[in-house]
């Protein structure tokens, strides 16, 4: 991240441990790192609103020992390149483009902004934070709460779409099969010795 003399150190923290053959996923257990398909994978929880599966996420990272401060920090970019994604229209070239292309095109700029906000707040009082964990855990809460929420904005929005005509009118319920006719009951028959007993006494 620019900071030559800090990469040169890791560098050789990696070289000590892991030699001459080395790779990213080295990197990520020695210090602590979580994958980029993590934060990608936290960061489509929050969109979609599901908490349980974003806290089960951060849960399992903490239990791995990974660095919960840098996984916020590592959520707050990808989150900022989302939002200038849509601001711009523009797609982010690399491995970190095709990241971001299911997580676009879900929420306006506005909410992605607040959520941007949000996150980074979050991530400034983390690091004052004894307990890592609580912090990220609240920002992915606020965050579902903020996107899945409808708004005053939003409200007004649709009121306007619907008297322009702009939505689709609901659809109509699914007419009702017509009743069958009642099917036309056989004559009840009585057993065969009691009817003959009445004809016998007839006969009398």
């Amino acid at each position: 991240e620019g900071g030559m003399r800090d990469a040169a150190s890791m560098l050789d923290q990696v070289g000590a441990v892991c030699g001459d053959k080395r790779g990213e996923t080295d990197v990520l257990a020695i210090f602590g790192f979580a994958s980029a398909e993590d934060v990608a994978a936290l960061a489509g929880h929050i969109l979609s609103g599901d908490a349980a599966a974003a806290l089960d996420l951060v849960a399992a990272q903490s239990e791995a020992g990974k660095d919960l401060g840098r996984l916020l920090a590592d959520l707050v970019s990808l989150a900022r390149d989302l939002l200038v994604s849509e601001a711009t229209g523009r797609e982010l070239p690399g491995r970190r483009g095709q990241l971001l292309v299911p997580l676009r095109s879900r929420f306006a700029v506005r909410k992605l902004t607040e959520l941007l906000e949000i996150l980074s707040a979050a991530e400034a009082g983390l690091r004052f934070s004894p307990d890592k964990k609580l912090p990220l855990e609240i920002a992915v809460i606020k965050g579902i709460q903020l996107l899945h929420t409808a708004d005053l904005d939003e409200v007004l929005d649709t009121l306007a779409a619907l008297n322009s005509g702009q939505l689709p009118a609901p659809r109509s319920a699914a007419p009702k099969a017509a009743p069958q006719a009642a099917r036309p009951q056989p004559a009840r028959q009585e057993p065969a010795p009691r009817a003959l007993r009445r004809c016998i006494g007839r006969d009398r």
